[in-house]
């Protein structure tokens, strides 16, 4: 039976990778995060999916849809 990674396996595997010059995938949870992150920021309401997307490090479209779920639609 395959186990998942341990969070601290998960760090140390992804420093090697970075190390070896290959990318890290990032989860979906993660990419939310790090578009809430990007929400939270004052002035935020004003930025466009790509600033917002460009900033958290995700495409235009998974900007587009977490910023849907958590209300934060600019007028």
């Amino acid at each position: 039976m395959k186990r998942g990674l341990t969070r601290e396996n998960r760090i140390l595997k992804a420093k090697r990778q970075a190390s070896e010059g290959h990318p890290v995938r990032r989860t979906s949870a993660e990419k939310r995060a790090a578009v809430e992150a990007v929400l939270r920021q004052p002035g935020s309401e004003t930025f466009s999916l790509r600033q917002i997307a460009e900033a958290a490090g995700v495409s235009h479209e998974t900007a587009r849809k977490v910023r849907t779920a958590v209300g934060a639609v600019k007028n």
